[in-house]
């Protein structure tokens, strides 16, 4: 049973918490030490799509199934994601050259949003992070 409750953890909730401290890693960098980009666009793109990721993947974590996301349990998990995007705009605040942005905080939230309607919607696809066929 015990070996059970483990294999659970690494399959389903390990991945999101990598991703997490990935994203958290990331922010830490100093904006001198990353690729500048002339177009804010991109920036907002690649917040989305980590975010989005997130979303999946902590969906993933807390469902531990794909297509059987409650209402409950896809506002607990959007909540968590945004909370957590919106952390993570506050902590860019303290790194030398990174800033705390509303539209960065808003591309969070719409990837974790995304990835949600995802994981809900679209069985499928998400399908592709478990081992589920």
């Amino acid at each position: 049973m015990r070996e059970d409750k483990n294999n659970k953890m690494y399959k389903y909730y390990l991945p999101a918490i990598l991703w997490a401290i990935l994203i958290f890693i990331g922010s830490s960098i100093p904006s001198d030490s990353l690729p500048s980009f002339t177009i804010k666009m991109k920036d907002l793109i690649l917040h989305f799509i980590e975010y989005t990721i997130l979303g999946l993947l902590l969906a993933l974590a807390v469902v531990q199934s794909p297509g059987r996301l409650s209402r409950k349990l896809f506002t607990m998990v959007l909540l968590i994601g945004i909370l957590y995007g919106g952390s993570d705009e506050i902590h860019q605040k303290f790194v030398m050259g990174r800033h705390c942005t509303f539209s960065d905080f808003l591309a969070d939230s719409a990837g974790v949003l995304m990835g949600l309607t995802v994981f809900a919607f679209m069985p499928s696809i998400a399908r592709i992070f478990t081992s589920e066929k």
